[in-house]
């Protein structure tokens, strides 16, 4: 269920900006919207391939200002995220509390359970009617009925571990483009910094051509090349929002013993000097 919350609030988030851009059409605000439509215009004018990389740069330091001057550690997070994972956390456990069935994950548990209903309901069914039923047909029907739910099983564990992948990738964005990982943000800002030099200088035919040449002769070169998607690679650096509650608990537990080691030192200088 967690990963279905957290998809859901990637989802509330993607449908937010998508009508703040219906309503910048709409000209609910006419002021917002004539700038939104003057800089569209100039853009499409006077804008070049180039412009793209220093656009990025500023988005990244207009957001390392906004934690600047919010004065938030770069590994903070707000209290309703906190409140959030928190719970989450709870339910973790209460489910891992619960009772296990052999050879099944917490989700097929309970389906796992529903199936053994079904089955002393239905072996309850062929006991009555055992005298007027064939015994091969009502084998036949459980198998299908098992069969169903055990494929119902593999697709909501199928749909449960995209959800996550989905959210994980969208908290890692936004941490990102928060500068919870510095050095990331200092990194990319390096690489769209040289990227612009190159696009300005070099045609764009040439970088396509020289890309599509490294693609074609990457196994010729080193037939032992795993591919690899770098994008992802570099995204999966940012944490995500349960992996800065994690180092948030740590920090503060590292904190909480390291005032405990100098009230200790303190108290004990003290009565050596006594």
């Amino acid at each position: 269920m967690s990963n279905i919350r957290r998809a859901t609030y990637l989802g509330r988030t993607l449908l937010s900006t998508w009508h703040f851009i219906q309503s910048l059409w709409s000209w609910q605000d006419k002021w917002l919207s004539a700038i939104s439509f003057f800089l569209f215009v100039m853009a499409c004018l006077l804008a070049e391939l180039w412009m793209v990389f220093p656009l990025l740069i500023l988005l990244l330091l207009f957001g390392y200002m906004v934690v600047y001057v919010r004065g938030h550690h770069l590994w903070q997070i707000d209290s309703r995220r906190k409140s959030r994972h928190r719970d989450e956390d709870d339910e973790e456990e209460e489910s891992s509390m619960e009772v296990t069935y052999p050879h099944t994950t917490p989700l097929q548990a309970p389906l796992t359970c529903g199936v053994d209903h079904v089955h002393t309901q239905e072996g309850e069914e062929g006991s009555e009617l055992e005298d007027e039923g064939d015994p091969t047909a009502e084998d036949q029907s459980k198998a299908g009925i098992s069969q169903t739910f055990k494929q119902l099983q593999r697709v909501l564990l199928l749909l449960q571990t995209l959800l996550g992948q989905l959210a994980d990738l969208g908290e890692r964005v936004h941490n990102f483009c928060h500068w919870r990982v510095p050095w990331l943000c200092w990194l990319a800002i390096t690489v769209l910094t040289v990227a612009m030099v190159i696009v300005y200088f070099i045609p764009l035919r040439y970088i396509i051509l020289a890309w599509g040449v490294n693609k074609f002769t990457k196994r010729l070169r080193n037939p032992h090349y795993i591919d690899n998607q770098e994008l992802l690679d570099f995204i999966s650096r940012a944490p995500t929002y349960k992996q800065l509650h994690q180092w948030n608990e740590a920090l503060m537990q590292i904190k909480s013993k390291m005032l405990k080691a100098q009230i200790s030192s303190s108290g004990n200088e003290g009565l050596v000097s006594t």
